[in-house]
């Protein structure tokens, strides 16, 4: 999903999975950020890497947040992780 692109929730499955406080939480975080790996994300919520990673998948199991792909990568995620876009 692009930056300027918005998108209406229409299934329950999907509010369900963007509900969760800490996946908002990390929405948003990735939203600001751009682009960010899960070690990033965990570093800026204060969670565990293996949790943030779990409710990333989540997001992108509901097609919220993608992966970056090689081009979303910046000098601080080389090697640590995929980098994801809101």
């Amino acid at each position: 999903m692009s930056s300027k692109e918005t998108r209406a929730i229409t299934d329950l499955g999907t509010l369900k999975a963007f509900a969760h406080p800490l996946r908002v939480k990390l929405y948003r975080a990735l939203y600001v950020a751009r682009t960010a790996t899960a070690s990033q994300l965990a570093d800026q919520v204060g969670e565990a890497v293996s949790l943030v990673s779990y409710h990333l998948r989540k997001l992108a199991e509901h097609g919220l947040i993608e992966e970056a792909g090689p081009q979303g990568r910046t000098a601080g995620s080389a090697g640590g992780g995929r980098p994801r876009r809101a």
